[in-house]
């Protein structure tokens, strides 16, 4: 028994050594390219592969990877009758805003001029302010509030703006019959300078905000809906760029006494991960605004109907299979996909500007109208994001679908959301660690399929995390079993 045991623990380790790099998280800086060329861009940017956005930084590392190597491999731009390369100097910035600041200062000493701003707002922010004295560019690719993206002279928003966002939702549910909004802040910068652009896109469309409430900490959000705001509300809208803070308040509003038709938030409502990280009956029907799926929506064809400048590779698929080589698992969410895009609209500029002087590649970028695999791209004076197309997306029967606008659309969206406004509050959570209450019906967590254009396609470039952890699961407990056979 001692043996068939030890060939037992032997297979676990088998398994395991198998499956471990699948779970791995994005390549390692050693395994990016680091061929030196003649002529080299530097670009520089801190990445949060660490602490409350170690997700999304590790995304946004892929498709910065993704987009250099696309852009060295197809010869570099074109300067003054010289082909020009780039690369890409990163450094964990711990999702701490002044471990980031300190990051960047030390980038410009080393002569780098170009730069991509962290993911999160807070973070950016304060970035923004640190380097708003110096003649340098600085890419904006995640959430970024209207106010951030005006508000600095160095400053590309690649991202759309707060207004535009939530103007298309707020438009879109008035249609479908919405009357009311709660918006929750989750006290980030992000959200915090965000709230008077939803607000007023809200007004614009007709919607009444009955009221705005900051999460203070655990249990702060369900006693507020629990006394002040108890009702029944038309929508509750999450403002929060952070997956992890964005759970918090669903769920504690999920077992509030009030009621909702439907809940919203940002793009982390967009995340690949994003149904089982919230959680079967809390994800039905929850809408988010994306930046991109991963669908062919956009053409050089198209690029040519409207006169835009195509740059990148020629679609989604060509794209993935460069971010593939640097994200072995999962599929690649709209958070890579802007990083990419931020890369891209870079190198554009430079080219079309002639130099690499800063000054000039942001005086120019007002000039050009592009088109990519992420969508149109088109700034103003400011560097103010006007021409990029937000998509509005909803978790509908475990599958993440495109619900507006309609030319993008591959499903109706549903409103109102019945499993947000049936739940009781009588049964006590089952989740672990969890005392708060819970609806009636137990929260029975759907597998969601594959996220792309076709429900039951494969993922790309990994294999799925949750079947690889179902695996060892699985494994272990036969292991366990077989060892309690052993001891009778």
């Amino acid at each position: 028994m001692f043996r068939s045991n030890s060939r037992m623990a032997l297979a676990i380790i088998l398994v395991i050594l198998v499956l471990a790099p699948m779970l791995a998280g994005p390549a390692s800086a050693r395994d990016f390219p680091e061929e030196e060329y003649e002529n080299t861009i530097y670009i520089g940017a801190s990445v949060s592969l660490s602490g409350d956005y170690e997700f999304e930084g590790g995304q946004a590392l892929c498709g910065m990877k993704a987009a250099i190597d696309w852009i060295n491999s197809n010869g570099g731009i074109e300067i003054a009758g010289k082909n020009w390369f780039f690369k890409l100097v990163f450094e964990d910035d711990k999702s701490d805003p002044q471990k980031a600041v300190e990051i960047y200062r030390s980038l410009y000493d080393q002569g780098i001029r170009f730069f991509l701003a962290p993911y999160s707002e807070s973070l950016a922010n304060e970035v923004a302010i640190a380097l708003n004295k110096y003649d340098i560019v600085l890419m904006l690719y995640g959430p970024s509030s209207d106010r951030l993206a005006r508000q600095y002279k160095n400053t590309i928003q690649i991202s759309s703006t707060t207004y535009n966002k939530y103007h298309n939702l707020f438009n879109m549910l008035k249609d479908l019959g919405a009357k009311n909004v709660i918006i929750v802040s989750d006290g980030s910068a992000y959200a915090a300078n965000s709230v008077k652009a939803v607000i007023r896109a809200a007004n614009n469309a007709g919607i009444e905000v009955s009221a705005t409430i900051n999460y203070l900490g655990e249990g702060s959000i369900k006693k507020m809906l629990d006394t002040d705001y108890k009702g029944r509300y038309s929508l509750l809208l999450i403002l929060s760029d952070s997956l992890s803070r964005f759970k918090d308040i669903a769920i504690e509003a999920y077992n509030s006494l009030s009621t909702f038709e439907m809940v919203a938030g940002d793009v982390v409502v967009s995340f690949p991960h994003f149904y089982l990280e919230i959680g079967g009956s809390r994800a039905e029907n929850i809408m988010g605004v994306s930046e991109w799926e991963e669908r062919d929506l956009y053409s050089k064809e198209m690029a040519t109907q409207f006169k835009a400048d195509w740059y990148g590779p020629a679609n989604t698929t060509e794209w993935a299979e460069y971010y593939s080589k640097y994200c072995k698992t999962g599929v690649p969410g709209s958070v890579a996909a802007s990083a990419s895009a931020a890369v891209f609209a870079l190198a554009n500029y430079i080219y079309w500007a002639g130099s690499t002087n800063p000054a000039a590649v942001k005086a120019k970028a007002p000039d050009i109208f592009m088109l990519t695999f992420y969508g149109p791209i088109r700034v103003d004076d400011k560097g103010y994001q006007v021409g990029h197309i937000p998509l509005i997306i909803q978790w509908i029967d475990g599958y993440k679908k495109i619900v507006y606008p309609d030319k993008y659309a591959d499903a109706e969206p549903r409103y109102p959301a019945s499993n947000w406004m049936e739940r009781g509050v009588t049964k006590t959570m089952t989740e672990e660690g969890a005392g708060e209450e819970q609806g009636q019906a137990e929260d029975t967590v759907q597998t969601p399929v594959q996220t792309g254009a076709e429900a039951g396609e494969q993922e790309e470039g990994g294999f799925p995390v949750a079947v690889a952890v179902a695996v060892i699961v699985i494994v272990a407990a036969i292991a366990g079993f077989m060892a309690l056979r052993g001891r009778k």
